[in-house]
């Protein structure tokens, strides 16, 4: 019952893929322990996720961060 919402995307492109690409985005455990305990405390939470694209030779072809801002709503929907 939470609401995620982007609020800024920054995308980088050091070369043109020409091949099928995978995408690695992770979330150590410690930033997932501390986005828990603010959610639970306060009812929100904002951070930062990084993104990777590769191609099929494992070259770097973009780099996405985005800032999230995570809010728990209420039982009618709207945030608290």
């Amino acid at each position: 019952n939470h609401r995620l919402i982007m609020s800024d995307l920054q995308v980088h492109y050091p070369r043109r893929a020409e091949s099928d690409c995978r995408v690695v985005a992770a979330w150590d455990d410690d930033s997932r322990q501390r986005a828990l305990q603010e959610l639970a405390q306060s009812g929100r939470h904002q951070f930062e996720m990084k993104s990777v694209v590769f191609d099929e030779l494992g070259e770097v072809v973009a780099e996405a961060l985005v800032t999230w801002h995570v809010k728990r709503l209420t039982s009618r929907g709207e945030h608290k």
